[in-house]
């Protein structure tokens, strides 16, 4: 789901507010980089801001109403 933020096809994003994932977004194809907690970053809220800045919807939902309960899903506009 970070690279189809960072391309701006997701629609809706539901990310879950009881899960933190620590680690950071490349600028360019949106490549995920896992960190440790003490960098302060955090994947959800920068794929939260790059569906916001597409015009996508973000849904702060628990992770059990998560399709499959993960830390996150989405709709997309269109396929990748």
């Amino acid at each position: 789901m970070a690279k189809e933020s960072t391309y701006g096809i997701v629609d809706t994003a539901f990310l879950g507010i009881d899960t933190a994932v620590p680690g950071t977004l490349a600028a360019d194809d949106g490549a995920v980089e896992f960190g440790d907690d003490t960098e302060g970053l955090d994947i959800l809220d920068e794929i939260a801001r790059r569906v916001h800045l597409t015009d996508g919807r973000v849904m702060a939902v628990r992770g059990e109403e998560i399709l499959g309960g993960g830390s996150a899903g989405a709709i997309l506009r269109y396929p990748m």
